[in-house]
């Protein structure tokens, strides 16, 4: 890294990647803590849905105005505040003795995060000069969010067996502060000129999005007829598709739909958004499969994630260097294809009277390699030839897809089960489910070693 990188980028991609590890486990490290959790402060099974829910609800709604804020008010001011939010609230969550503290407590860390996540993908790019720096450097970012997933899941099992579900909020607070010393050490305030607050862009933002969300996460645990459900999710749109009208006509958009005019991106898109319906699902069902169909318990969950987080950190380490032989399109590509014959494997032996090695375990290595292929690769093109102006923009809305896409996943997947499955633990169902995402997003990556190599030639 030090040939390639000079020490305030080294040190602006460490405070990147420790706050993208520290935003990340802390979603996932609750799903095989849960039932620990919902034993120790006496959850109802409609309260512990929120623990997680409720925090993708606010975590969704708010991250295009929190990646806005920091163009208006100075990107190491807002990445302060949001720190400052998402730390003091894990200490809350930490010391939680009831249901609605927790949940309440879920709701404004989510807030943080929406600030946290976006701001730091774009101060990546506005460090990082367009070439080959900013290449490794996203392919870094983008190989530990994958990565800090699957930690999340064995860190949550081994917590909530061995000490207990707090540890995983408590550890937020001294990280947050190594954190804050080195932003004060490191980052400059610096605004963009002449960028006005669309508050009309952001309510429409906030309250479209987190509708669609609400409604979608109300479908998994109710029905997709449901009133509120179809109710949340028509008046979701209408507000959103209001919002995209008013952002083409604003003279300071939040999202500038210039986002969108680069067919490339646009299709990285896509493949992020099926990509993450499919995974979010799939780590959130595949904890509760071990459980109930191995008799795992929540430790031994979390380690059997194992074979694909250490395979991922490997392949993780050595993406940049597969990218600058075959490209980002065909990387994601093979990482994407290889994730969805893990999927096709596993849905198949969910059927089948297999041992956890041959039905989890072997799939999840290829899972790992083609996590720690696609996930930098598809940041990259995300956020790839933008104008200054929509580096936010663009950083905001990947997170948005990231979150939408989790949330429709595990909606979308879980009413499959309910219907369409023999018991109210038919895994096999939801398996398939996420393979027809992985496979939509293979179909979208095909675009992007299309585009390339007319692009090279």
């Amino acid at each position: 890294m030090s040939t390639v990188f000079s020490s305030r980028e080294r040190a602006v991609l460490a405070i990147v990647l420790v706050t993208t590890l520290m935003v990340v486990i802390d979603v996932s490290i609750v799903v095989t803590a849960l039932p620990n959790l919902a034993r120790a402060l006496a959850f109802t099974q409609a309260e512990l849905s929120w623990v997680q829910s409720l925090y993708t609800l606010t975590f969704g709604g708010f991250l295009l105005v929190g990646a806005r804020a920091g163009d208006l008010i100075g990107r190491r001011r807002m990445f302060e505040i949001g720190l400052g939010l998402f730390c003091l609230s894990s200490l809350a969550i930490a010391l939680s003795q009831g249901p609605m503290w927790m949940i309440s407590f879920r709701a404004i860390q989510g807030i943080g995060g929406a600030i946290l996540a976006p701001t730091s993908l774009a101060l990546m790019s506005s460090t990082f000069p367009d070439g080959e720096a900013r290449d490794r450097a996203m392919s870094i970012y983008g190989s530990a969010v994958g990565l800090a997933a699957s930690i999340g899941l064995v860190l949550g099992g081994i917590f909530a067996a061995l000490l207990s579900w707090r540890v995983g909020f408590f550890i937020n607070l001294p990280i947050g502060i190594a954190l804050f010393v080195m932003v004060r050490r490191t980052l400059q305030d610096k605004k963009i000129a002449g960028t006005q607050l669309d508050l009309m862009g952001a309510v429409l933002s906030t309250l479209g999005i987190g509708l669609i969300v609400w409604g979608i996460v109300h479908a998994g645990e109710t029905s997709w007829t449901d009133t509120a459900t179809d109710a949340s999710l028509v008046l979701g749109a209408v507000l959103f598709g209001w919002f995209l009208r008013h952002e083409a006509r604003t003279a300071s958009p939040i999202l500038s739909l210039r986002v969108f005019s680069d067919t490339t991106r646009s299709a990285s898109y896509v493949a992020r958004f099926c990509f993450l319906a499919a995974m979010v699902a799939f780590f959130f069902f595949a904890s509760e499969h071990m459980q109930l169909n191995y008799g795992f318990s929540a430790l031994q969950a979390g380690m059997g994630f194992l074979p694909m987080t250490v395979v991922n950190f490997f392949v993780a380490l050595r993406c940049a260097s597969v990218v600058r032989r075959i490209g980002n399109g065909r990387t994601t590509f093979i990482g994407v294809a290889l994730t969805l014959a893990c999927m096709v494997w596993i849905a198949l032996g969910a059927t089948q009277d297999l041992s956890w090695t041959v039905g989890i375990g072997m799939p999840l290595v290829l899972a790992g390699v083609g996590q720690g292929l696609c996930y930098g690769p598809l940041t990259t093109l995300g956020m790839r030839n933008l104008h200054p102006d929509d580096v936010s923009a663009a950083s905001g809305l990947i997170n948005v897809l990231g979150q939408i896409g989790g949330a429709v996943g595990v909606g979308v997947l879980t009413s499959a089960m309910l219907s369409l499955g023999d018991g109210a633990a038919d895994f096999g169902v939801t398996f398939t489910g996420s393979a027809l995402f992985l496979a939509i997003a293979c179909l979208a990556s095909l675009w992007l070693i299309e585009r390339r190599a007319r692009v090279t030639s």
